[in-house]
């Protein structure tokens, strides 16, 4: 019998609120797979089980605080089986004749905030993920579905608005899925503005070289000679990128803000 127990998910947590499952007894889970979903005291965290096997017993109720370390839920290794319940008053135990509850729809914290940004209902999204969960991918495809609808007489401001919301709904997943740093040195950049104005001298103004090009091929080079800072950590490992991605904010003129990747 394996336990699947609180994990620690900060160096600061004690205890967490457990307050969506995303799998009953009997389903199969693989290493890695998102099993339920804790609060803590600083957001709601999606919990990776990691071991594989049966779900047997869910032992802490939705809604329940528990202390880091207390077991979760009970697995069956595979090939293992379920242990005999056990005798009451000389009798087999009775299994419950009440209706089953009716299993709450899944949907992960993130997509829940990203469906809200985006002004899509989340109950009428198809789940595609374990067990038909709810992802942020469903999400965003609900979106782009529905945004072929829209009303032709939109305004610039609504445009305008809805363009922000989208904006704010990347930006925010990118900021709570991906780990982040920063680093700060100053360039010395006189040589190649120098060189700059030189080149830009002999070509027609809308041919012109901005700054910013010199520095997006600086930080692609960089990417490319120090692959160590290009990759991504997964399954408990780094895994290089295999190409050079370089994404660049770009301010439009009628307001708003894209960011696309240069490959």
């Amino acid at each position: 019998m394996i336990e699947f127990r609180m994990p620690a998910l900060g160096s600061d947590m004690d205890e967490g609120t457990l307050t969506e499952w995303l799998v009953k007894p009997g389903d199969v889970v693989s290493r890695g797979q998102v099993v339920a979903v804790v609060e803590t005291t600083k957001a709601a965290v999606e919990v990776e089980c990691w071991q594989s096997g049966v779900v047997h017993e869910l032992l802490v109720p939705v809604g329940e605080t528990v202390q880091v370390g207390t077991p979760l839920a009970t697995l069956l290794a595979e090939g293992e089986n379920a242990p005999a319940e056990p005798e009451r008053h000389g009798r087999p135990r009775q299994a419950s004749t009440s209706p089953p509850t009716p299993r709450r729809r899944w949907v992960s914290p993130a997509a829940r905030r990203i469906a809200a940004s985006l002004g899509v209902d989340v109950e009428k999204v198809v789940g595609t993920g374990p067990q038909g969960a709810v992802t942020i991918s469903d999400v965003e495809h609900a979106a782009a579905a529905a945004a072929p609808r829209a009303s032709v007489s939109t305004s610039t401001t609504e445009r305008a608005s809805q363009m922000r919301r989208s904006i704010a709904a990347a930006m925010s997943r990118s900021k709570q899925e991906i780990p982040h740093y920063y680093l700060s040195e100053e360039m010395p950049m006189h040589t190649a503005l120098t060189w700059l104005t030189e080149y830009n001298s002999q070509r027609s103004i809308t041919d012109r070289v901005l700054p910013a090009v010199l520095q997006l091929k600086a930080i692609g080079l960089a990417a490319k000679r120090f692959g160590e800072f290009n990759g991504f950590w997964t399954d408990g490992e780094f895994r290089p990128a295999t190409g050079v991605h370089v994404g660049v904010a770009i301010s439009l003129r009628g307001g708003g803000l894209v960011a696309p990747a240069i490959h």
